[in-house]
């Protein structure tokens, strides 16, 4: 699956980005990779930026990736984890889609970024087209620095896509993808696998294969484990499932078999992430925030961590708790997130609320959103 806008980046950009280190092969032994302790807690909450979105962490560069917007379309910048050299990559670029462009997500050799862009004519609405729901959009790849571009889908109108991530051995790219409009209010959505490849200089996907895991749905993309054998995703499969009401699963695709971790069908779990040692898993959750998850205007999420096998599921983050030491000061609603390269931090997107119109600004950027870093207890 293959769209227009590809352009030749030649062999010395190759060499420059240093592809051929690309990181290949499996990750070490869990006990050998960085994590959190043994049960952890968020010691720290400190703010990185406001308006900032959806985010990715390299943990060879040590940079954040996130998308933003200053009023106009949102474009893609990067910072130190503390927050500093903040730096838009897609501002003014040749090349670049010219309107919405977020969901960032590092290659794992820091040389390509994936994001989905809204495409430049289509009769959709600008809110379904804003990174957050992704309607109207194509997957593309630019370089890590921002210079170069390629689209490497073409959805049809109406269509789009959300989430892309790479495998950690970099040889595999998964998003979600919308296939039909009904049922509503989401539509049908698959999981999309290929391969990726560099080929004559450009970033580029074959064997695209299409998923169902749990069945017909809407589904998300959210992670793959650490040896690259599960992907994390939400859907909302089950007989009565309301949209909202999505659960968290672990797709073992070597075997073909899926895992329901979270079984809350009146709640919403979303943005789901195995910690960097395959220990722990951190989502999104609506559960104990006292509203009434279907309606947006009460929505309150945190963020909450449980085994890799779904056992011992406890609340993280306590961002809605008057008095906590966790606390915004108002109705917050956590977002995505991305692990740090030691497991003892994250970087997290939540967005402040008051009214519902907070929410529905935030989702088209502004200062009711911003990234936040959540310090853990180390190993």
């Amino acid at each position: 699956m293959a769209g227009g806008g590809r352009r030749s980046w030649g062999p010395i950009l190759l060499v420059v980005l240093g592809l051929v280190a690309c990181r290949s092969g499996r990750p070490a032994d869990s006990a050998e990779l960085p994590g959190p302790a043994a049960d952890p807690q968020v010691t720290a909450v400190t703010l990185l930026t406001e308006n900032g979105g959806r985010v990715d962490w390299h943990p060879g560069r040590n940079l954040i990736v996130f998308d933003r917007s200053e009023g106009g379309p949102y474009e893609i910048f990067v910072m130190a984890p503390d927050g500093s050299g903040q730096t838009c990559l897609t501002c003014g670029r040749p090349g670049a889609p010219p309107r919405h462009k977020g969901n960032p997500a590092w290659h794992p050799s820091g040389a390509f970024i994936a994001f989905i862009a809204e495409k430049a004519h289509h009769r959709g609405t600008a809110l379904r087209a804003t990174p957050g729901i992704g309607i109207d959009n194509d997957l593309w790849i630019m370089t890590g620095d921002g210079q170069r571009y390629s689209q490497i889908t073409a959805v049809p109108p109406g269509m789009g896509v959300l989430h892309p991530q790479f495998s950690h051995d970099g040889t595999r790219l998964v998003w979600a993808e919308r296939v039909a409009e009904q049922p509503p209010p989401s539509g049908t959505w698959v999981i999309r696998l290929a391969e990726f490849v560099v080929q004559d200089g450009l970033p580029a996907v074959r064997h695209i294969q299409s998923f169902q895991p749990a069945g017909p749905a809407f589904y998300e993309t959210h992670g793959f484990s650490p040896d690259d054998t599960t992907l994390l995703f939400s859907a909302n499969p089950e007989p009565g499932q309301p949209f909202w009401g999505l659960d968290i699963y672990a797709w073992h695709r070597p075997t073909q078999t899926v895992r329901r971790l979270t079984t809350t069908l009146d709640q919403w779990d979303e943005h789901a992430h195995y910690s960097p040692d395959g220990r722990f898993i951190v989502w999104m959750s609506s559960m104990g925030c006292r509203c009434d998850p279907s309606r947006l205007a009460d929505l309150r999420t945190d963020y909450w961590i449980m085994a890799a096998d779904g056992t011992h599921k406890r609340r993280l983050t306590f961002f809605n708790e008057p008095g906590h030491p966790h606390a915004q000061g108002e109705s917050t609603v956590a977002g995505d997130f991305a692990w740090g390269p030691n497991g003892r931090q994250i970087a997290a997107y939540i967005i402040g609320k008051r009214r519902l119109i907070d929410l529905l600004r935030g989702l088209r950027g502004g200062d009711r959103q911003k990234i936040v870093r959540l310090d853990l207890s180390g190993g």
